[in-house]
């Protein structure tokens, strides 16, 4: 019987998805094959990453270590959330999360004064956005996921590629039992999970709800318990949670 991972594990998890980039962490970055333990002194193996330059998308796909050996039949997905640093993960929360287009807009189009410590990296961020995008970044629409070019869709061929490395070690999808994420990484397992019917636990999760289907929206009605969120009543890109509802759903001071 597959032992769940605590509410403390999957937010650590969460946490080391963030290593999958390769353009921040170099040679110690996450990849296939790599073990890793993290500090509630759980053992992984890594069984799938990916590191999608094109869109931003960074997740990982791991089996915890039971009794010395990777547990294959209870494989964790996380993905990770945006780093504010990267324009293609501001791209993809502008575009894709409904709570994020207000602000990015107002923050790349308005602002024309930086007075903050980090104005400088502020004012790299807005430039290289602004090079990108010739329109208000709303403009733009969740069009993408339909399309394949957002991480919306790259998550969905990551899981599907990661079924089949399972199957190649004669293991399956149902194999699959859970998945956690952060922010940006929070909206991407809510996607994965109601499309592809596993438990998941989110932290501070983006609103996923302009890319799920009825269809989608209908599993999470009828299966809540699957869904987890925690989340901050204070963050603007989270407390869409006040007010959806979707899933269980839980505001916490700290994770």
């Amino acid at each position: 019987m597959n032992v769940p991972l605590t509410d403390q594990q999957n937010n650590e998890l969460s946490n080391w998805s963030y290593r999958v980039d390769a353009s921040k962490f170099g040679k110690k970055s996450i990849r296939s094959g790599r073990v890793f333990i993290d500090k509630t002194k759980q053992q992984y193996k890594v069984i799938n990453a990916l590191d999608d330059k094109k869109t931003g998308f960074q997740g990982m796909a791991v089996a915890p270590y039971v009794n010395g050996k990777p547990d294959y039949h209870n494989i964790q997905i996380a993905i990770a959330g945006t780093n504010a640093m990267d324009v293609k993960d501001d791209f993809t929360d502008a575009t894709q999360i409904p709570e994020a287009q207000n602000a990015i807009d107002t923050f790349i189009w308005k602002t024309s004064m930086f007075t903050s410590k980090k104005g400088i990296l502020e004012f790299m961020v807005v430039n290289s956005m602004k090079r990108q995008l010739k329109h208000p970044v709303r403009n733009y629409g969740a069009g993408a996921t339909k399309s394949g070019k957002s991480q919306f869709s790259v998550a969905n061929r990551f899981y599907n590629n990661t079924v089949s490395k399972l199957k190649q070690k004669g293991f399956s999808a149902n194999d699959i039992k859970h998945g956690t994420g952060h922010s940006l990484g929070g909206a991407l397992i809510f996607y994965l999970a109601a499309k592809h019917h596993f438990p998941m636990t989110a932290f501070s999760s983006a609103d996923p709800t302009s890319n799920l289907s009825s269809k989608d929206l209908d599993y999470i009605k009828k299966h809540p318990d699957m869904f987890k969120d925690y989340y901050h009543s204070s963050d603007v890109i989270s407390n869409w949670q006040d007010s959806t509802h979707l899933g269980k759903y839980f505001s916490v001071s700290e994770f």
